[in-house]
């Protein structure tokens, strides 16, 4: 039987959310695009259930790699750590929040293969409550639907002007994320800048995934 190489790294950092964590593999593991290598790092939960979450998951789905931090390295550095382990063309960072629809990696892996001129590509988000109920929808990407510079310059004061902060989703070459010391801090603007120095970033008009709001 022929191996084929994964082309897309899945980095998951979580901490002590068993629930949240179950259902982004579960989203994950499931995608139309079986071609991943998938990274969990676990930030040192105190709640077990998290543990038992990965071991579950990886003792059936071989695409998982789970690790456990012996400490906790704060959340930028958990972020920081999935991206370091990637090996893949492409990469994104799944929240053990969030969730996504089946299509979500196949069809940005597709608009890389047709449009050479991105770096990084997502779809449109949509807000839920903490039970999953879907807020109305507003197409905060829309600035970057079509938007296409090839200065450096006005690829930042665009970001800057429609900060999406979104976009920290999306999937990337990872190339980008690796060849540079990245910043990454829990306010996203530097780290979007950073990117968006180095090319176009692009949003597809189309919801792909779900972002729970906290509660108040």
């Amino acid at each position: 039987m022929i191996q084929i190489k994964p082309l897309v790294s899945v980095g998951i950092p979580t901490y002590n959310r068993p629930e949240g964590l179950r259902r982004t593999l579960h989203c994950i593991t499931t995608q139309t695009y079986p071609n991943l290598e998938i990274i969990v790092s676990d930030n040192c939960s105190e709640n077990e259930e998290v543990a038992k979450v990965i071991n579950e998951f990886s003792k059936k789905d071989k695409r998982i790699i789970g690790i456990r931090q012996k400490e906790n390295i704060g959340a930028a550095s958990n972020f920081m750590f999935v991206l370091s382990k990637a090996t893949c063309e492409y990469f994104m960072w799944a929240a053990d929040d969030d969730s996504w629809e089946g299509f979500y990696i196949e069809e940005l892996v597709r608009e890389f293969k047709n449009n050479k001129a991105i770096i990084a590509v997502n779809f449109e988000a949509q807000y839920t409550d903490q039970t999953g109920n879907k807020f109305q929808f507003f197409p905060e990407g829309k600035p970057f639907y079509s938007f296409e510079s090839s200065s450096q310059i006005d690829r930042l004061k665009h970001l800057l002007r429609f900060n999406y902060g979104n976009l920290v989703y999306s999937l990337y070459k990872t190339n980008i994320l690796k060849k540079h010391n990245i910043i990454f801090v829990q306010n996203e603007i530097p780290f979007l800048l950073q990117i968006a120095s180095q090319g176009n970033w692009k949003v597809l008009p189309k919801i792909g995934f779900y972002k729970k709001t906290n509660e108040i």
